[in-house]
């Protein structure tokens, strides 16, 4: 939790974290957040994650894989604050997530 915030303040990206510490959680303070979600799980996923907005940590996760988590996040967050600043369409490879049951239902 600790290092989200280091690294959303030190950017300037508008989140707010939550949750247990071994199920930590951010919300991103924007409009679009749902696609902003969805651009965090796709760019981290070329970066080797499986990540999205909330966390569930394991002793498997080592330093070294932390590490890279930190590093990787820290990335994304960068070009989701760029985005923000330029006002840009966010690129997505695919849909924006839902938050509701509307994806379920045809």
């Amino acid at each position: 939790k600790s290092q989200w915030y280091k690294i959303s303040k030190n950017i300037g990206l508008d989140i707010k974290i939550s949750g247990m510490s071994s199920m930590p959680n951010f919300i991103l303070n924007y409009k679009n957040s749902n696609s902003l979600y969805t651009f965090f799980t796709q760019e981290m996923i070329k970066e080797g994650f499986l990540a999205s907005n909330s966390l569930t940590v394991s002793y498997a996760h080592n330093l070294k894989i932390i590490n890279n988590y930190l590093k990787s996040t820290e990335k994304v967050f960068k070009k989701i604050k760029f985005l923000i600043d330029k006002n840009l369409k966010v690129p997505l490879e695919y849909k924006a997530r839902q938050t509701n049951f509307k994806r379920l239902v045809k």
